[in-house]
């Protein structure tokens, strides 16, 4: 209680991250979770911004910082192979006139 008599409630202690070597058996677990089609996803986005193994948190973030790499490279590859063929016809078309 304070000076006029009122509680503050408890607040919970927030977790300390693990900064523990993983064993084989914890890197055998993860990857067997991460290879779960939907659920290693929102297990890559949980274990990389929830508190908990460092080891595991940074293998998470590099995981998705990789997959969006390869992702936007995949989408730009797409959009210039359909400019190819954009530019292709309309030079067919330019040529007959």
């Amino acid at each position: 209680m304070d000076d006029y008599g009122s509680q503050h409630p408890q607040r919970e202690p927030m977790p300390v991250d693990d900064a523990g070597i993983m064993s084989y058996g914890d890197w055998i677990k993860t990857l067997l979770i991460l290879l779960i089609p939907c659920v290693g996803i929102v297990f890559h986005f949980i274990w990389a911004f929830s508190p908990g193994n460092v080891n595991r948190r940074n293998y998470c973030r590099a995981s998705l910082i990789v997959s969006a790499i390869f992702i936007v490279l995949t989408i730009a590859l797409y959009a210039f192979s359909g400019m190819l063929f954009v530019w292709e016809d309309l030079a067919r078309e330019l040529q007959q006139y």
